[in-house]
């Protein structure tokens, strides 16, 4: 699953903004977000001519365009809809789990959420580790 960035860039022009959106892994572009109803069409080309390759060269352009704001929409996981989809109650410990949980970085947080059904998918016939373990492992990390 791919886990993204996404920027909201308003200016004096487009004061309900576009939301830029970037692969956390590879700093590429996938996508954007026209918050303009009123934008026609020629307006929306212009835009998306100018839409950048990688999120550095997005980060500096937007530094260049005057009166404009850039915000990071961050994703916030909680450990429960982590524990909920890990979905191993009858074997892992969830008060040890949690421990681990809270020592990781909000971004790590976001990686190990989404990257467990890759995790899930790709372990074949191995048995599925006990949530602390992935969770203190790192796994999303390698």
């Amino acid at each position: 699953m791919q886990i993204v960035r996404k920027f909201l860039l308003t200016t004096l022009n487009s004061p309900d903004g576009m939301i830029y959106t970037y692969d956390l892994r590879t700093e590429l572009f996938v996508g954007i977000r026209i918050n303009q109803e009123n934008m026609g069409l020629s307006a929306r080309i212009k835009l998306i001519e100018q839409i950048k390759p990688t999120l550095q060269v997005f980060l500096q352009w937007a530094k260049s365009i005057n009166n404009a704001t850039v915000v990071e929409l961050l994703q916030h996981i909680t450990f429960e809809m982590f524990w909920g989809k890990y979905n191993d109650k009858l074997r892992s410990s969830k008060k040890r789990s949690r421990k681990y949980w809270d020592k990781l970085s909000e971004e790590d947080q976001v990686k190990a959420y989404y990257y467990y059904d890759t995790y899930n998918r790709n372990r074949g016939n191995a048995e599925k580790k006990y949530c602390e373990t992935y969770l203190n492992a790192e796994l999303w990390n390698n």
